[in-house]
């Protein structure tokens, strides 16, 4: 599986921990896996969140949502988000990778 690396958004403090958990949503996260070097982009969504952007969407005629390497956790936590990644590579699941 190799060294993986998370690096979550600079501004991601605790004020930012707390935030972005009431929302329900965070982007920009990175994985490194050395020493291959792949990278990836990954965003969290909670099911609440994604349940409010199923319904935008389709009350906008478009009802769904994509996104590539979105996470779907009960809660978008620090302690979820790692435990989630590591478990994907863990288990093969393929993310688009960054360039």
């Amino acid at each position: 599986m190799g060294n993986v690396h998370i690096e979550f958004p600079a501004d991601f403090d605790e004020r930012a921990r707390v935030e972005h958990e009431m929302k329900g949503w965070l982007g920009g996260v990175t994985v490194r896996v050395a020493p291959n070097g792949w990278h990836a982009s990954v965003t969290f969504v909670d099911p609440v969140r994604l349940s409010q952007e199923l319904a935008d969407n389709a009350a906008r005629g478009k009802p769904w949502v994509f996104e590539s390497n979105l996470i779907v956790v009960e809660r978008v936590s620090e302690d979820n988000m790692r435990r989630a990644i590591m478990d994907a590579i863990a288990e093969g699941v393929v993310f688009a990778l960054g360039r």
